[in-house]
């Protein structure tokens, strides 16, 4: 009963083509016992990982890296800026109050990007339910990642939707908190 194969995690196999295309599939153990035990947790079903692209995660990592630098460089120029900032909102406080629809309008602009990326999730998480495949065929990875399919693929499908409602829901929302704030400055 102590053979290797029972003392083993897993087999593991490549299957499909090449590239990104090639997946790493993993054989339970218990598949090559010849008496199946129930009440062990290993998974009846082959788990497929989606192979991680080193083009993708060199690419994520720049985006990144380049994302953080240009966020540090607002935030120091924003410091540098503040204090006329507030004087200019001071000196015309009056007319933002006679005008808070125009500060909105503005905020509205600048949260143009937030509602962008909530609509490309939404979509994204509709094609998960649609195809009940997570993560879609042929999308790049940037680590090895499980497919999963069926419930599973849906429920993460719902999750990334739900999330993207939520972003959605804040990017809309805040410039209308804005319209309230400068309506309450006014009285």
């Amino acid at each position: 009963m102590g053979s290797e194969c029972q003392r083993a995690v897993c087999k593991a196999s490549y299957t499909g083509g090449s590239g990104s295309d090639r997946v790493l599939q993993y054989l339970p153990v218990s598949l090559f016992r010849t008496q199946w035990n129930s009440s062990k947790r290993y998974n009846r079903r082959m788990t497929t990982v989606r192979r991680a692209d080193p083009e993708a995660r060199k690419l994520a990592f720049i985006i990144v890296g380049v994302g953080a630098m240009v966020g540090v460089a607002l935030i120091l120029a924003a410091e540098k800026v503040r204090p006329s900032f507030e004087q200019w909102l001071v000196s015309n406080s009056g007319w933002l109050a006679q005008n808070p629809a125009a500060a909105a309008a503005v905020a509205g602009i600048a949260i143009l990007p937030m509602a962008g990326v909530a609509i490309y999730l939404w979509r994204y998480a509709g094609k998960v339910v649609a195809t009940e495949r997570f993560p879609l065929a042929g999308q790049k990875v940037v680590r090895d990642t499980p497919v999963r399919f069926g419930p599973r693929a849906i429920r993460h499908g719902r999750i990334l939707q739900s999330l993207a409602a939520l972003v959605l829901a804040v990017s809309f929302a805040m410039p209308c908190w804005i319209y309230a704030i400068i309506r309450s400055l006014d009285s």
